[in-house]
């Protein structure tokens, strides 16, 4: 067993070729302390309409749930999301949420309270040239800690036209000239503060 040992206090430990991080050691500011992620190259139809729906649902294969145990609630997580989709119905303006499922609660920080106005992470409105158009939805959150326990993330999102299907990780249509599939990401980092 080895250990890299500062000043008397140690830092990392060594058996059997993990390296393990010492209870009480303290980065820097700024310092990534862990990093998960998720991804699906699974295509689906996503229809919530009004309501707020997770992203994919229940089903593993489709969703983006991220699992993360927080070391401090002092700390910083930076969440970032990619959905790759096609919205062939035109002039739809969807809402996005970053979603804490096990405290059953919105991620902070949210949009402030403002009238009967939505909180939530992120918007986006395809208006698109016709039904086949791609759009790669980009988000980052500079996020709050709720807990130091394994806390569950993921996105929910909703259709306030109460319209048609978004296509995630497919074109709407079939097609070897300029249909495409694609793949979403979420990746949750705790950072040092």
């Amino acid at each position: 067993m080895s250990s890299v040992v500062l000043g008397s206090t140690t830092v990392l430990s060594e058996t059997g070729g993990v390296v393990s991080v010492q209870s009480g050691t303290k980065f820097p500011p700024g310092h990534i302390i862990q990093t998960f992620g998720n991804y699906s190259n699974v295509s689906f139809s996503f229809d919530p309409d009004a309501n707020w729906v997770e992203l994919g649902g229940t089903d593993a294969t489709k969703n983006l749930r991220v699992t993360i145990t927080p070391t401090s609630t002092s700390n910083k997580l930076l969440m970032r999301c990619t959905i790759v989709s096609n919205s062939p119905n035109a002039n739809q303006i969807w809402s996005w949420r970053f979603y804490d499922i096990t405290g059953s609660s919105v991620v902070e920080p949210k949009g402030l309270p403002a009238g009967s106005r939505n909180q939530m992470h992120f918007a986006s409105r395809p208006v698109n040239y016709d039904s086949n158009d791609p759009e790669t939805l980009t988000y980052e959150l500079w996020a709050d800690i709720a807990r130091t326990t394994e806390t569950v993330y993921t996105i929910y999102g909703r259709n306030a036209d109460g319209g048609g299907a978004m296509e995630v990780n497919r074109s709407n249509v079939d097609n070897s000239s300029w249909g495409w599939t694609g793949v979403s990401s979420f990746i949750v980092q705790e950072v040092q503060q």
